[in-house]
C-alpha cells in the first residue's frame, strides 16, 4: 500500500509544497526517508540565500534586493519598462500608462474628461507636462529628478555610484527588527528613504517628501521572471495590471510641440 504526503515548507515569504510517496512497509526506513528529504529542502533554501551578502553597510542591502527581485544580469538586459494600470486620484479612477527607458520617461493618466501627460527626454535634458492641453516645462527640480529616474527604471539601486548617490542607514530606525530602512543621498539632499524587507530584502515601504509609498502582490514578469510589485499604495492607489519589458516606444510623444499628434 502507497501513501502519498504533502510537505509543507516556506522560502521568502512562499509556500512551496512537495509531495512525496511512502510505502506502508519499512516505517523507520519511511521516516529516514523524509527526514533525508528534509534536510535536502533546507539545504536547497540555505544554498539559495547564501546569494545574499553579508549585510555590512547599507550598499549591502541594495545588491541584496537586486539579487532578490532577479539579479543584476537580468535587470541590465532590461531597457524599457512599459506600465499599465489603474490610479484613483482624489477619488477620480483612471487609467495610467507609464514608459521608463535609459533615456526617457513617459507618463499618461486618463479619465472621461481629464488627462495628464509626463514628459521628459534625458538626450536633451528637458521635459514638460500637460493637465488637459495647457503645456508647462519642467523646471529644474523636476529636471533633476527624471534625469535620476531615467536612467533605468532601477537607476537609483543599480547606478547609483555612477549617479553620485550614496546609502546610509537611517539612525532613527536603525532598531527595527523587520526592515532594513536606507536613506539614499545626493549632494547632501535626501532624495528618497527605502525600507527593505530583512527576511528577503524586498522593497516594501518609500517615503520622499513626506509622501509613502507601499509596495506589495510581487510576482514575476517576463522570461527572465524578475519580481515586480503589483500593488503600489499611498494616497492615490495604484494597482497595476501588466509589465512589459524591452517593448518599442514612440519617442515623437516626448515632442513638446507634436505630442498630440501620437499615439502610445
Amino acid at each position: 500500500m502507497a501513501i502519498y504526503y504533502n510537505v509543507i515548507y516556506f522560502k521568502n515569504s512562499s509556500i512551496y509544497i512537495k509531495q512525496i510517496l511512502l510505502h506502508t512497509g519499512g516505517l523507520m526506513k519511511n521516516m529516514i526517508s523524509v527526514f533525508t528529504l528534509l534536510l535536502l529542502m533546507n539545504s536547497f533554501i540555505t544554498a539559495q540565500e547564501k546569494d545574499f551578502v553579508p549585510v555590512y553597510i547599507a550598499k549591502d542591502v541594495i545588491d541584496n534586493y537586486i539579487t532578490s527581485i532577479g539579479g543584476k544580469e537580468k535587470i541590465k538586459k532590461i531597457h524599457t519598462v512599459k506600465i499599465d494600470g489603474k490610479i484613483n486620484v482624489m477619488g477620480m479612477d483612471m487609467s495610467i500608462s507609464k514608459y521608463v527607458g535609459r533615456d526617457f520617461y513617459y507618463q499618461i493618466m486618463q479619465a472621461e474628461d481629464f488627462y495628464e501627460i509626463t514628459s521628459y527626454n534625458n538626450q536633451t535634458g528637458k521635459g514638460w507636462y500637460t493637465k488637459s492641453g495647457k503645456v508647462s516645462d519642467f523646471d529644474k527640480n523636476a529636471v533633476n529628478y527624471y534625469r535620476l529616474y531615467s536612467v533605468n527604471y532601477w537607476g537609483y539601486y543599480l547606478d547609483g555610484y555612477d549617479l553620485g548617490i550614496k546609502y546610509e542607514f537611517d539612525e532613527s530606525e536603525n532598531n527595527d527588527t523587520n526592515y532594513y530602512c536606507i536613506n539614499f543621498i545626493k549632494n547632501d539632499t535626501l532624495l528618497t528613504t527605502m525600507y527593505f524587507d530583512k527576511s528577503n530584502f524586498m522593497k516594501v515601504k518609500s517615503v520622499k517628501d513626506n509622501e509613502v509609498r507601499y509596495f506589495g502582490d510581487f510576482r514575476k514578469v517576463g522570461e527572465c521572471g524578475i519580481s515586480m510589485p503589483f500593488l503600489i499604495a499611498s494616497d492615490d492607489t495604484l494597482k497595476i495590471a501588466s509589465y512589459q519589458f524591452n517593448q518599442t516606444f514612440n519617442k515623437q510623444l516626448l515632442d513638446k510641440e507634436g505630442w498630440q499628434y501620437y499615439k502610445p
